[in-house]
C-alpha cells in the first residue's frame, strides 16, 4: 500500500477510534441545543433545495424540487437511540400524484404511466456497473452466459459448500460465481485504462468509503470513477455477492426462512420492462449470486403506497410527477 495511502487512512482510523459511538451520544446529551441548531440546519437546506419551498409564502417555488413540484409536507424528528442524534422522518405531497392509494394502483395500469415509471426508474437505477460484465474475464474473448439457477442459489450456504454457478463462458467453459465476474472484469478494465489495480486493492478501497467526501458518479469518460465506483460496490453491497444472516428471516414471502427473503439471486434480463405480474424488471446482462436488485416493485406499506427500488442511481434524480400526467 502507497505511503500516502497508508497515512491517510491512518488519519481516518484515528477519527473513527476518538468518536465512538458512546463519545458521540455524550457530546450530544451535553450539547441539545446544538444539536438541534444543527438539525434545523440542515432541514433548512432539505426544504428549500430539495422541496425548492418558499417558507415565506407557504409554497414551491417556481420551477419545483427534485422530486416535482411540492404541494405540501410534514416532518416528524425523534433522536437516535445509540447516538442521540436528531433526523426526520417526512412526508411530501407532490403535485400530479393520485390522491388515494386506489387512484395510485389504478393510474399504474395505464400504459402512458407504466412508460413513464419505466423511463423514470431507468433515469435512476441500475443493475448494471460501469465496467463491461460481458465478456469473460478469464481467456478475454468469448461471452458469458447465465446459467440456470438452481436452488442451493437460495438456500442458506451449507458448511464447505461451493459456490453456486450463476455464469458460464462459451469459449474456455469456465465457471464463474459470487463476485468473481466483476472483479476479474475490473482488474482487465484497470489494465486496458493503464491504471494500477492495486491502487482500487481491498485496503485502498476501505479508504475511499471511509473519506467524508461522497464517491463520484459512473463517467463513460472517467476510468478512475467508474472502477473506484464498481470497487466500492462489492464493498457496500457484500450481502450481493454472500448471503448473510439478515438474508433469512421468516416473513409473509418466506414463512419458513429458509431461502434469502430478496429472492437473491435474480435472473438476466436484456432489457428493462414491466412483467406480468406487475413488477419491473431491470436490465441484467449477467446473473452473479446475490446480484444487485433487478425488480422493482410496486408495494404496500403501513403508511400507505411506496416505490421500491434499491439500486445505487447512477445519473441523478429527476422529478417524478410529469410520470403521473396526463
Amino acid at each position: 500500500m502507497p505511503d500516502h495511502l497508508l497515512e491517510e487512512n491512518q488519519h481516518v482510523m484515528q477519527e473513527c477510534l476518538k468518536y465512538t459511538t458512546a463519545k458521540l451520544g455524550m457530546i450530544a446529551t451535553s450539547n441539545p441545543a446544538a444539536c438541534s441548531q444543527y438539525y434545523n440546519y440542515v432541514m433548512e437546506i432539505v426544504i428549500d433545495v430539495i422541496l425548492n419551498w418558499d417558507r415565506d409564502k407557504h409554497c414551491s417555488k417556481p420551477g419545483g424540487g427534485l422530486f416535482g413540484v411540492t404541494e405540501a409536507f410534514y416532518a416528524a424528528t425523534e433522536t437516535q437511540g445509540s447516538t442521540g442524534n436528531l433526523h426526520g422522518y417526512m412526508l411530501i405531497r407532490v403535485e400530479g400524484m393520485p390522491a388515494t392509494v386506489k387512484e395510485y394502483y389504478q393510474s399504474c395500469q395505464l400504459d402512458d404511466v407504466k412508460k413513464r415509471l419505466l423511463e423514470y426508474v431507468e433515469s435512476i437505477a441500475s443493475s448494471n456497473f460501469p465496467a463491461n460484465t460481458e465478456v469473460c474475464p478469464s481467456c478475454h474473448e468469448s461471452k458469458l452466459t447465465p446459467m440456470p439457477l438452481s436452488m442451493d442459489a437460495f438456500q442458506r450456504p451449507r458448511k464447505n459448500q461451493e459456490r453456486p454457478i450463476t455464469a458460464k463462458c462459451t469459449g474456455c467453459r469456465r465457471n464463474f460465481g459470487e463476485n468473481e465476474i466483476i472483479r476479474g472484469q475490473l482488474t482487465a478494465y484497470a489494465l486496458a485504462n493503464s491504471l494500477d489495480i492495486e491502487d482500487f486493492g481491498d485496503t485502498a478501497i476501505k479508504y475511499h468509503i471511509a473519506k467524508p467526501q461522497p464517491l463520484p458518479l459512473p463517467d463513460d469518460h472517467r476510468a478512475i470513477s467508474n472502477l473506484l465506483v464498481s470497487r466500492a460496490l462489492i464493498e457496500y453491497q457484500a450481502h450481493h455477492w454472500y448471503h448473510c444472516r439478515s438474508c433469512f428471516k421468516c416473513t409473509r414471502r418466506t414463512p419458513k426462512g429458509n431461502v434469502c427473503r430478496m429472492f437473491f439471486p435474480k435472473e438476466t434480463s436484456q432489457s428493462t420492462h414491466w412483467t406480468e405480474q406487475d413488477t419491473m424488471q431491470l436490465t441484467a446482462l449477467v446473473n452473479m449470486s446475490c446480484t444487485p436488485p433487478s425488480t422493482v416493485e410496486l408495494v404496500r406499506s403501513r403508511a400507505g403506497c411506496v416505490f421500491s427500488a434499491a439500486d445505487p442511481p447512477l445519473e441523478g434524480l429527476q422529478t417524478a410527477g410529469p410520470w403521473l400526467e396526463s
